[in-house]
């Protein structure tokens, strides 16, 4: 069994495979042409793809906080012979993971699921907000106590101090 890194997530719109001897819907594919997902493409997918913990101990949890959030849904495979991708399922296949009884992607613990890709590109720059004013507001904090004690340290030094670390 491959580690989680190694899964190569194809592009099945893209990619083409011998029909003859390939089963899609029991992850066996025989390529002709492999296309992998390549996000700094025009033909990119229009959804964003990760892993989530699947853990029916906890009544999947992690899987329904993320739907909650964020609108991650699990990405649907293939369920039976003859399926077409991008009509039947999602034409995204991780290459190495397993379809379980319901047709989702599943890879020990984890299942891979998707979401709108500019929900997640949203979702990136407001962790990014809230990370680059935590330190503002630190730096702030700092001033202000500096302020009281009565050493009154400048903004633009303490902006070249913050710099250097």
């Amino acid at each position: 069994m491959a580690i989680l890194q190694d899964v190569q997530r194809v592009d099945l719109r893209q990619s083409t495979w011998d029909e003859a001897t390939s089963d899609p819907s029991a992850g066996q594919y025989n390529w002709t042409k492999k296309v992998l997902i390549n996000y700094l493409t025009p033909d990119r997918p229009p959804y964003f793809f990760k892993w989530c913990r699947w853990d029916p101990r906890n009544n999947y949890l992690d899987l329904r906080m993320w739907r909650a959030k964020w609108g991650y849904v699990p990405v649907q495979g293939p369920t039976k012979k003859g399926q077409l991708p991008g009509i039947d399922f999602d034409p995204y296949f991780p290459e190495g993971a397993d379809i379980n009884a319901e047709g989702h992607y599943i890879f020990g613990d984890v299942i891979w699921v998707r979401c709108p890709l500019l929900t997640e590109v949203n979702r990136i720059l407001e962790n990014e907000k809230v990370s680059t004013r935590g330190g503002s507001d630190r730096l702030r904090a700092f001033n202000t106590e500096m302020m009281q004690s009565g050493a009154n340290i400048p903004m633009d030094i303490l902006k070249q101090i913050s710099d250097v670390f």
